[in-house]
């Protein structure tokens, strides 16, 4: 998102749209970068499972899931006698 620069008293500042301030709070760090600012919380903030699902790119994780469950080791290890031999186990595993 691109902002335009306000004079505020002797400084420079920005609105931070409304949307965004959930995820800040009420106060923030800002860090001088190599390629600009960063501005994160000052505390760290709860986020819901809605939140995470929303920043999480799925198809990525389902790509990387395919490569991984193709590989040459994991096919291995599902062939292997310690995998055959829980497939076949009858034992009851007790809840805590």
């Amino acid at each position: 998102m691109e902002k335009r620069l306000v004079k505020i008293g002797n400084s420079m500042g920005f609105v931070i749209p409304k949307s965004y301030l959930k995820s800040f709070g009420e106060s923030v760090i800002i860090e001088k970068t190599l390629t600009g600012l960063l501005i994160k919380p000052s505390e760290p903030q709860k986020l819901s499972l809605s939140d995470l699902l929303a920043s999480t790119d799925l198809d990525a994780m389902y790509k990387q899931m395919k490569m991984d469950a193709d590989s040459a080791a994991t096919q291995k290890y599902y062939k292997s006698k310690e995998v055959r031999d829980l497939d076949n186990s009858n034992d009851v595993v007790d809840e805590y």
